[in-house]
């Protein structure tokens, strides 16, 4: 399958400075990490879209810049809430490396449901087992 030409990706090397490295890296760490191909594009173009919003490197981004970035993703209609999770755990990922534990420690945290389990009452269990 032929790479898609001038992908989000391919913009963020052509504009950022700093992005290319900064992708290299990433790509090492997933690589080394041993996730697929497709987990190293997702990740990139979450990192692309953040550092191209900005045109800057995600990395070089200020707190207040990237707690905007995710106010407005939370915020927006566009973006379901699973990308919002994403886009923190990425962004999580890509500084990782970076020694950069302040930035990662500052993303907020995600809230995961309760699900309570199922407790079938006395009759449900009954039955249920009747019925087999």
């Amino acid at each position: 399958m032929e790479k898609k030409k001038n992908s989000i990706i391919d913009r963020a090397k052509l504009q950022i400075t700093g992005f290319a490295d900064m992708y290299q890296k990433l790509e090492q760490n997933v690589v080394l990490g041993g996730m697929s191909n497709s987990t190293l594009t997702n990740y990139g173009r979450c990192i692309a879209r953040i550092s191209l919003h900005f045109y800057q490197a995600a990395i070089d981004l200020e707190e207040e810049q990237i707690n905007g970035y995710l106010f407005q993703l939370k915020q927006g209609k566009k973006r379901s809430i699973s990308y919002f999770k994403h886009t923190v755990y990425r962004l999580r990922f890509l500084f990782r490396p970076y020694e950069l534990p302040d930035k990662a420690i500052k993303l907020p945290s995600i809230k995961r449901n309760a699900a309570l389990t199922v407790v079938l009452s006395h009759q449900e269990v009954k039955r249920l087992i009747s019925s087999a």
